[in-house]
């Protein structure tokens, strides 16, 4: 019964306030953030990577840069819909995206690094004047 006041609950939600897609526009249903279409797209990282620089191994930078950080992790791969997606919650805020992009990096991070004991994890600062500009610091 719970189940079906759910359903009933969301088909109303999506009726009245249909969710879009939020790198083509796509109407959605069920809250959904981004359509299946675009999902599919985002090329992920499912390779073996670096744990250093977190990129798959056979495109390691290690050797090119000096990294001051101990080692890191990412969902997909910063091009295309997942490049545009990021960009749009950097530039305009968009809200619904974070919490697909949240999940998809605690996935990450849960598969890379399962047994690490962290200090902390942390963002990289953004530079004051550009915060001021756009009104808020897209990485809080």
């Amino acid at each position: 019964m719970k189940m079906k006041i759910k359903e009933l609950f969301l088909e109303l939600l999506d009726f009245f306030l249909p969710s879009h897609c939020m790198s083509c526009g796509r109407a959605l249903k069920n809250g959904k953030k981004i359509c299946f279409d675009c999902e599919r797209d985002i090329e992920r990282i499912n390779v073996k990577t670096c744990t250093k620089c977190g990129l798959p191994e056979k495109r390691c930078d290690c050797n090119r840069y000096v990294y001051h950080f101990e080692g890191m992790c990412a969902p997909f791969f910063n091009e295309n819909i997942a490049k545009k997606g990021l960009y749009k919650i950097k530039f305009t805020g968009a809200k619904p995206l974070v919490s697909y992009y949240g999940t998809a990096m605690i996935e990450s991070l849960y598969k890379n690094f399962s047994n690490t004991k962290f200090d902390g994890i942390t963002y990289v600062p953004t530079n004051f004047i550009k915060g001021a500009k756009r009104g808020y610091n897209q990485a809080k």
